[in-house]
């Protein structure tokens, strides 16, 4: 297969680490892979220290006439079989390329909140769109409601790239989160929850960047915790995870958030936001610890449970790498997407590769 990932977005987040780790098993097994991303992006650095091909442009506005017809061209000359999209710059420029030769293409799909009720966006999905990939069950009943893609949705679990052995025990609890920093994940409230327990031996780790970067670590000056709190920037997850004990994540809104996932495959004893996606992967008090998005008490009580007993966090960073294991082995899913795309591209040949001329 000649495959072609298309991400305009300006930061790394979930769906950029699942092209990124897609297309480098997809490289691995031989398919013709190729990437375009914006310029100084972090992918463009991934590929090129995976050997990966990569190009890099400026998108500039929407359906912008420059940039469709680069990727006509790209397409035309790679021969390119099936084109991968994010966000609603990708399909206004590569989606609408795709469509013109002909070339299946696929957008991946992390928020519910990603796709917008909008007479645009409903038509571009509907026209534009050929299939549409989703990382939770959750997501997959809400899409399948939207009369645009109806027939175009399926769920593919996200996945894990290592899993530890057993779960750390420092006598001090090392606390992890792993985010773009966005005002979604709410790391404000997380940090005004340790606050409330400074009596307790604890140190958070921040691994991630993003807009509230700033506002956050004056936060943590103002609340006195400067000490007990490193920003570590933009982070590789399981190195960043190795020695930590409990994982963070807060949010108001997640698809299948690969933090969650790696935090479980480090044998982190996870507090997370119960949310619909999340319950798919954990049960509280069995794997983890699931917490009211919007009650900052019911966060600090299951933080404070597992600072304070380490069976507990033991229990439930065993039970975690048991489940990441079992159902989101890397290497079986990814094989299941290989075989997914295969079967579309035999189903719709490019219409270059019918008429040559």
């Amino acid at each position: 297969m000649r495959i072609l990932f298309v991400n305009s977005t300006n930061h790394w987040a979930g769906i950029k680490t699942w092209m990124a780790h897609l297309g480098f098993f997809l490289h691995q097994h031989n398919h013709q892979v190729s990437f375009m991303c914006r310029k100084g992006d972090a992918l463009e650095d991934y590929c090129q220290k995976n050997s990966i091909p990569v190009k890099s442009m400026h998108f500039g506005a929407d359906y912008n006439p420059i940039a469709v017809q680069r990727f006509i061209q790209l397409m035309k000359s790679e021969k390119i079989d099936l084109v991968i999209t994010n966000v609603s710059k990708d399909i206004r420029t590569a989606g609408m390329a795709a469509r013109i030769l002909g070339i299946t293409h696929v957008n991946r799909l992390g928020l519910a909140s990603d796709l917008k009720n909008s007479f645009r966006q409903r038509w571009e999905y509907k026209y534009w769109v050929d299939q549409v990939l989703v990382p939770s069950s959750s997501l997959l009943t809400t899409f399948h409601q939207r009369p645009e893609l109806k027939g175009k949705v399926r769920n593919f679990q996200n996945v894990v790239k290592q899993v530890a052995e057993k779960p750390s025990n420092n006598k001090i609890p090392q606390l992890a989160v792993v985010a773009k920093l966005s005002r979604r994940k709410q790391v404000h409230l997380i940090l005004e929850a340790l606050d409330s327990m400074t009596e307790l031996p604890w140190h958070l780790h921040i691994g991630g960047a993003g807009p509230e970067e700033h506002s956050l670590r004056d936060l943590a000056v103002h609340l006195g915790l400067e000490d007990r709190v490193t920003f570590w920037g933009f982070v590789e997850p399981y190195s960043f995870l190795e020695n930590m004990d409990i994982g963070i994540l807060y949010s108001t809104d997640e698809g299948m958030p690969n933090a969650v996932l790696e935090y479980m495959a480090s044998g982190c004893a996870v507090v997370a936001s119960d949310l619909p996606s999340i319950r798919e992967v954990l049960r509280h008090n069995h794997n983890g610890l699931l917490v009211n998005d919007r009650d900052i008490s019911n966060l600090e009580s299951n933080l404070r449970r597992v600072i304070t007993e380490p069976d507990l966090r033991h229990r439930l960073g065993t039970f975690a790498i048991q489940h990441v294991k079992a159902n989101h082995n890397l290497e079986k899913v990814f094989q299941k997407i290989e075989a997914y795309f295969k079967s579309l591209i035999i189903e719709d040949t490019p219409q270059y590769q019918l008429n040559p001329a």
